[in-house]
């Protein structure tokens, strides 16, 4: 995502919301950012999905993927080096 080792400020995450990044072998959205957990939400763009079940387990419906990616490292309180795998993907026109 960056090359120096800074974390981004919550104006430049929010920048990203609404772009196409490939992560973990997918391609997600970014959908939102959590300012309290300074965290990234992603959601599927592919075929990957959940299942959403009722109060007795039976399936209910599908839906996208979501994962939380945390911008800031518990560790070592900088940037999270998960970030580093990210690639933000051109917009198509």
């Amino acid at each position: 995502m960056r090359e120096h080792e800074s974390v981004p400020t919550l104006e430049e995450l929010e920048k990203l919301i609404g772009r196409r990044i490939a992560y973990l072998g997918h391609t997600w959205h970014i959908i939102e950012v959590l300012d309290d957990e300074m965290a990234l939400v992603l959601q599927a763009d592919d075929d990957s999905e959940r299942i959403l079940a009722n109060s007795h387990g039976e399936p209910v419906r599908s839906l996208p993927d979501v994962i939380n990616l945390p911008v800031v490292d518990t560790k070592s309180g900088g940037i999270n080096p998960e970030l580093k795998q990210i690639t933000v993907l051109e917009e198509e026109d």
